[in-house]
């Protein structure tokens, strides 16, 4: 008689279990999300795919290069990502403390990037994370727990190895609703 009850008894308790879903909810969840959304947009530059560009930014998300004026569409934007390559892409809330080590890791891991190139760029997380936190900063005017994104890129090409450089999409967002929506997109090679 035990053996029975024992059997219904977890058999229950399976069913119960069963029909529970564990959801992520609070400051992971909304991390989650963001990092979601900026591996969407990486996944478009990756495809060259504008019509996703079109969807996923908005209109009046704010797109310029670096010490650029703003663009009057995705035009330019479009035709920068056109012959690169993701390295990486990375979802964070100001003040990150591995994005440097995150770029370096995305250089050094891909076998777009010759083994000269990764030499000569010398990329140090440690002495490179303050660096970046203030590019950053400057870059996209953030401030504490902003949403922010680095999506890493390399050029393609036969001359491209010549630059010895990644090149960089940096995204703030803007809270919409319940999420964030792109709100500005800085790109380019800093260093032009």
């Amino acid at each position: 008689m035990r053996l029975p009850a024992f059997i219904a008894i977890v058999l229950m308790l399976g069913n119960i279990a069963g029909g529970q879903t564990t959801q992520a909810s609070g400051p992971e969840a909304v991390e989650a999300a963001w990092e979601r959304q900026v591996s969407s947009l990486a996944a478009a530059v990756a495809a060259h795919d504008s019509p996703g560009f079109q969807s996923l930014v908005p209109s009046s998300c704010v797109l310029h290069r670096f010490s650029g004026q703003r663009d009057a569409d995705l035009a330019s934007f479009v035709d920068f990502t056109s012959d690169k390559s993701v390295l990486g892409d990375h979802g964070y809330f100001y003040q990150p403390t591995t994005v440097a080590a995150d770029i370096a890791r995305d250089v050094n891991s891909s076998a777009l990037v010759s083994e000269f190139a990764k030499k000569t760029l010398a990329m140090d997380d440690k002495r490179d994370q303050a660096v970046m936190m203030r590019w950053l900063a400057q870059s996209l005017g953030v401030e504490d727990n902003m949403p922010i994104a680095v999506i890493v890129l390399w050029q393609n090409g036969p001359d491209a190895d010549d630059r010895f450089r990644p090149n960089f999409i940096l995204i703030k967002a803007e809270k919409d609703g319940d999420g964030f929506k792109f709100g500005q997109i800085v790109y380019g090679d800093p260093l032009d």
